[in-house]
């Protein structure tokens, strides 16, 4: 009988929910995926039903598991929101998700000294999507369930706990919380008490690295998910980290971007550090490095959008990335705030269309989105620039990285851009840690390679420049 050497990679992002199944060679030899169930019942509301979730990423493993045997598994998923669970191990309420913004009130109920406080030792901005800021908000509008609250969970260990029964988080996502003293790297009863959430000093998870075992399957839902129990689960992480590693990016010199939900942009760096021109500074997975990020959700949810609501998806990413490899961008071309659900942190809050006339059509929405986008990308990548960090080259991955939107991203942001061989980075990064875990690979580095890269034109940059200064302007009207 032969080892089994397939490992099975969980990756849950605020889009879809993926199940991969890789060979030892790094194949994939099997995957099902489903649309991750996010709720939007009011203006900046962002709900997911906890107990839907497990069932759907429940289904989707057994789905792409199959009969084949797995070696060890772990999960990836969006940072950040919050996943409670009651003392019987049961979901308290809906988990809240990192576009929820109903807690943006409770930030300015901080004092300045509590603002610097937190800002420094987690190394992080202050947002209304952060697990503190989400408990704060439910322990002064909903007391009741705050009462009830056993375990402060993220996405992937809310998934792993129900695989293990092991209650843990890793380093990169709960480095990338706002809970931990980012400097220290460990919890601070001051930081709980300055978002007036001192009672859960003694109820944060233990902090693992990405690579460590957690525990195993548990016999409760081997069978549900045709996994057999004991199968090592790893700890996991934060899906950026995750996408980082899978890019293949283990040092500094060049920023990753992903251009999915969330328009995230980061770099390696040696230590933590806070810099408030960026939104935060995380450990990576494995407890060492870690990486600037500074984001926003204003990427290919656009996209996302304009597809559904306009085109009732009549349309896909194929037909959308054809328009764009033929469109040509002049100064009378519209304008995209790309604001639909989340925005760069400027007066602008809202989503716009600007500049429009009788001659505009489809296309041009469709290319003014993608501008926007791009816009909005290179906004965060100045700002991570402009603390110091160097990089050369950007390899960008995500469901937009098609070629006409990479050669529009180096256009508009001036650096060669580079794509991999590795379409799913995020399971890939999974993937390398499940292999260190079990003694198969040394360290996290992967051997993915350079599949294209883009160089800016330079007529096209010139006009793109020219563009973006009006952009900047645009977006400092509250519209």
């Amino acid at each position: 009988m032969t080892s089994c050497n397939n490992i099975l990679a969980i990756d849950v992002g605020l889009s879809f929910c993926k199940a991969l199944l890789f060979n030892e060679a790094g194949d994939v030899i099997a995957s099902a995926s489903c649309s991750t169930p996010v709720l939007n019942p009011a203006h900046g509301f962002s709900e997911i039903n906890m107990t839907h979730l497990w069932e759907l990423v429940s289904g989707i493993i057994r789905q792409a598991v199959g009969t084949k045997p797995v070696a060890a598994l772990g999960v990836s998923a969006h940072g950040n929101g919050i996943y409670c669970l009651d003392s019987d191990g049961n979901p308290v309420a809906k988990a809240l998700t990192s576009m929820d913004r109903r807690a943006e009130n409770e930030i300015n109920l901080l004092s300045d000294e509590q603002k610097e406080l937190l800002t420094t030792r987690s190394t992080q901005g202050l947002w209304a999507g952060q697990p503190g800021m989400i408990l704060r908000w439910l322990k002064h509008h909903k007391p009741k369930e705050y009462s009830r609250i056993d375990k402060v969970m993220l996405c992937k260990d809310y998934l792993s706990f129900m695989l293990t029964g092991v209650y843990a988080t890793d380093w990169s996502d709960i480095s990338a919380s706002g809970l931990l003293n980012n400097l220290s790297g460990e919890y601070d009863a001051e930081m709980l008490e300055a978002m007036e959430i001192s009672e859960f000093n003694d109820k944060l998870p233990p902090v693992i690295r990405a690579f460590d075992i957690r525990g195993g399957i548990s016999e409760s839902v081997a069978a549900q998910i045709g996994i057999q129990s004991g199968t090592p689960v790893i700890g996991g992480m934060f899906d950026v980290d995750a996408s980082v590693y899978g890019a293949g990016i283990t040092e500094p010199g060049t920023l990753c971007t992903v251009a999915g939900t969330w328009n995230i942009n980061t770099t390696v760096i040696e230590t933590p550090c806070f810099d408030p021109k960026v939104r935060q500074c995380i450990r990576r997975g494995d407890g060492q490095k870690s990486m600037l990020i500074d984001s926003s959700a204003t990427s290919a949810v656009n996209i996302e959008w304009l597809l559904k609501k306009f085109f009732e998806n009549n349309i896909g990413y194929e037909d959308f990335s054809a328009e764009l490899e033929i469109y040509k961008w002049d100064n009378n071309s519209p304008y995209w705030l790309p604001f639909i659900n989340g925005s760069l942190d400027t007066a602008a809050q809202k989503g716009a269309l600007i500049g429009l006339d009788v001659s505009h059509d489809s296309k041009d929405m469709m290319a003014a989105v993608a501008e926007g986008i791009c816009f909005a990308h290179r906004f965060h990548i100045e700002n991570i620039a402009q603390t110091g960090a160097k990089f050369e080259k950007i390899r960008l991955t995500g469901g937009a990285a098609k070629d006409s939107f990479c050669q529009l991203f180096s256009d508009i942001c001036g650096f060669p851009v580079e794509t991999v061989n590795e379409k799913q980075t995020g399971a890939a990064g999974i993937r390398l840690a499940a292999n260190v875990a079990l003694g198969k690979y040394p360290d996290m580095t992967s051997n993915v390679t350079v599949e294209r890269e883009f160089k800016p034109k330079h007529n096209n940059w010139v006009l793109f420049n020219k563009r973006y200064e009006r952009f900047k302007e645009l977006i400092k009207y509250n519209l």
